[in-house]
């Protein structure tokens, strides 16, 4: 390739077949290949093509529907950097709308230029081309200081370069796409994944922890508690007489017993305890950071009796309560605690003469 230029203050030297040229027009190439963002590609074309073709200023313009957006600039004194132009009012329309080349040599007598776009700046002459021929994505502009045309060859190069630029940003365009694509596969896997943790550990019937989603929970408490060696209770409780309630008056009714059950315990413990269905009628709650968890359970006691004063349920609710309690220097499991708390509410099943009383262990 055989490239002629000149400087746009002073006058250049010919460049003819300097394989100095050749070479760094290659590394450009180069460095587009490897580009990953689209501010990347612009950093290299501003600065490359106001040094290839030895201009006062460069600038990177892409088309953003009827209007040229001036990017970024290297220059000697400030261009349009940042403007919307409408591609009717700018040269750099006209080569997009074109899909051609131009080599101004001087913008004030051209008939494509407006003239009050560069009265303030110090831009005399002008080349510029598309990026992309067939349907250009943009523009690159070079600019000297004083009259100049550019050669056939100055401006084979300059498309060179933007034919590159081209397929950088197509590249940069489509790995986007890529990787946005992949953020939302893994943004609807993780909602997947969410989901159906949910419906693994979550019980159907009243919304609570299943015994799944207790055990993986309480055993993740049970950790904090060992670390600050804090006081910790479980309690079970047990609905009174659901499996002759779903028997004698259908399973609407025992679903109301249930869900009923439910929906005290949300109340009368702590958002911080874990609450859970354990089976069809045994319900489990594990907490810490209570010295006395008793009050825990003669709370739940006064939840179910203000339920039976006012619901005007066909069937009371009633529950057998047994409690266990350890302090986490003793290093108890969660099987231990459930074995005591299970005692326990044997045990006030056996003992006990109302309906709702409560053992501990």
């Amino acid at each position: 390739m055989v490239l002629r230029t000149r400087g746009g203050n002073s006058s250049q030297d010919e460049l003819g077949n300097s394989m100095g040229t050749v070479e760094r027009l290659v590394e450009v190439v180069h460095q587009l290949s490897l580009a990953k963002s689209f501010d990347t590609i612009v950093d290299i074309v501003r600065s490359e093509a106001r040094a290839l073709l030895k201009a006062d200023g460069a600038t990177v313009i892409v088309r953003d529907g009827d209007f040229s957006f001036y990017v970024d600039e290297d220059a000697i004194s400030p261009l349009w950097k940042g403007a919307r132009i409408p591609l009717s009012a700018c040269v750099s329309g006209w080569v997009m709308e074109h899909k051609q080349a131009v080599s101004i040599k001087d913008v004030f007598d051209d008939s494509r230029v407006s003239g009050d776009l560069y009265r303030a700046t110090f831009v005399h002459a002008m080349s510029m081309v598309p990026i992309r021929t067939a349907d250009p994505l943009g523009a690159i502009g070079v600019y000297w200081a004083s009259h100049y045309r550019a050669s056939e060859e100055q401006m084979r190069l300059l498309q060179v370069m933007a034919d590159a630029t081209a397929v950088a940003m197509e590249d940069v365009a489509i790995q986007q796409e890529l990787e946005e694509r992949v953020i939302e596969r893994n943004t609807q896997l993780e909602a997947a994944h969410r989901e159906l943790r949910e419906l693994t550990l979550m019980d159907e019937a009243t919304g609570l922890y299943n015994r799944r989603g207790f055990e993986l929970l309480a055993m993740q408490l049970l950790g904090l508690a060992q670390r600050s060696y804090e006081t910790t209770w479980l309690l079970l409780a047990d609905i009174d007489g659901l499996q002759p309630v779903n028997d004698g008056l259908g399973r609407i009714e025992g679903n109301k017993l249930l869900e009923a059950a439910a929906r005290i315990l949300r109340e009368a413990f702590r958002g911080s305890d874990v609450i859970a269905r354990m089976d069809e009628a045994a319900f489990a709650v594990l907490g810490v950071s209570n010295p006395h968890p008793a009050d825990f359970a003669d709370r739940l006691q006064l939840y179910i009796d203000a339920y039976n004063q006012t619901s005007g349920a066909a069937v009371p609710l009633t529950m057998s309560i047994g409690l266990a309690q350890a302090r986490m220097s003793e290093h108890p499991t969660l099987g231990e605690m459930l074995n005591k708390a299970e005692e326990a509410i044997s045990k006030s099943k056996r003992t006990r003469r109302n309906p709702g009383s409560v053992a501990c262990n």
